[in-house]
């Protein structure tokens, strides 16, 4: 469970509920074609799988982006050293 981030998913998922015009949770998961116990449990969990991120952030015409909804993808690319440039020479 991603307890840093939960809130962060919760504020995302209302805010894409809201930009895809949709009245609630349950809506938006039959929007996106998954059970509303996903839904929560993406709120529960603060994970949202990726291919759904990306699902979400074209509904909303990138209103919310799937940054928003993956941020434990975007810390784990910014915490990895810098890739260095192999010398081929």
């Amino acid at each position: 469970m991603n307890a840093e981030y939960q809130d962060k998913i919760r504020i995302a998922l209302a805010a894409a509920a809201l930009a895809a015009g949709v009245p609630s949770s349950n809506a938006l998961a039959r929007r996106l074609d998954v059970s509303k116990q996903a839904l929560s449990k993406w709120k529960r969990t603060g994970v949202v799988p990726a291919h759904r991120a990306c699902q979400i952030e074209l509904l909303t015409n990138g209103v919310v982006s799937w940054r928003d909804l993956c941020p434990d993808i975007v810390d784990d690319f910014y915490a990895q050293p810098e890739v260095q440039p192999i010398n081929r020479a």
